[in-house]
Formats: C-alpha cells, structure tokens, sequence
C-alpha cells in the first residue's frame, strides 16, 4: 500500500512539474482571482514554508491523491466504452483520425480534471502557484521539519 502512494505522489509530482513554466520568483506572471481580486503568490525571501502553508499544501496532496484515482477511473471506463483494451492504440494516428469521439472525449476529462483541479486549489485556500513552490522547496534544508510533517502526514517515506 505504502508503494501505491508513493506512486501517486511521484505522478502527482511530474503532472505538477510537467505543467509547470519557469517563473521570475521576484515578479511571479501567474495568478488566480479569489472573489473578483485578483491574488499573486509570491515566495518568502527566506525560502521557509509556514505551518499554515503545510496544512493547505498536505489538504491539496490528499484531495489530489483521491481526484487522481477518480479520474484514472473515469479513464478507464472511457476505454472501456470504446472498447479499447490497450492504451497503446491511443497514439496510433490511424485509429484516433477514424475515431475523433474517442479524442473528443478524452480531451473532455482533461477539461474536467483541469477545473477540479482549480476547484481543488481554491477550497484549500492555495493557488496553484503556491502549491508548486512548497512542492519545490520541501527538500530544502530549512524545510526539514515541514518535510517530515508531509512525510508523516501523506504516509510517504
């Protein structure tokens, strides 16, 4: 059990990071709008995650964990509507021009993931932004402690 989480921390990791785009930390581009305002996440000079940040970011973590499973399951019985019974078929440009319902559909939860993902981001009171920092810099010396919470907490080692 404890490799199946590992698991879906390190894919939640590369989706984070494969999404990411390199940000001036002095004057960060990206922001999301909480009631009508518009709000940047800016790193501390100090580099140090706060007890709060932690709690949100460990929140996040879990509810991501959990949407991920959701949506592998909705992946799935996608293919399985389709019938496709191995993924590989997905990058055969071939099949996917003989069936753009298959394309159109996959497309359709990449949307969904993408504004449950957001909803996510929202309800635990981070921006995406900031959810990336912490991951980043939780291998920091000066965020051992925080490292150990996230550790402890996601039951990762």
């Amino acid at each position: 059990m404890r490799s199946v989480k590992a698991v879906i921390i390190l894919i939640i990791a590369i989706f984070i990071l494969s999404s990411c785009e390199k940000v001036n930390n002095s004057n960060p581009k990206s922001a999301n709008k909480n009631n009508g305002s518009v709000t940047k996440f800016t790193p501390p000079a100090d580099g140090k995650i706060t007890n709060k940040q932690i709690y949100k970011y460990i929140k996040a973590a879990k509810m991501l964990q959990n949407q991920i499973a959701v949506n592998a399951q909705e992946r799935n019985d996608i293919l399985k509507s389709y019938k496709i019974k191995n993924d590989s078929i997905l990058s055969d440009t071939v099949f996917m021009k003989k069936h753009p319902e298959v394309r159109k559909s996959l497309d359709s939860l990449e949307t969904v993931w993408s504004n449950r993902e957001k909803e996510i981001y929202s309800s635990t009171g981070l921006t995406e932004d900031e959810f990336i920092w912490i991951a980043s810099v939780l291998p920091d010396s000066v965020n051992a402690k925080m490292r150990k919470i996230v550790q402890d907490s996601l039951k990762v080692k």
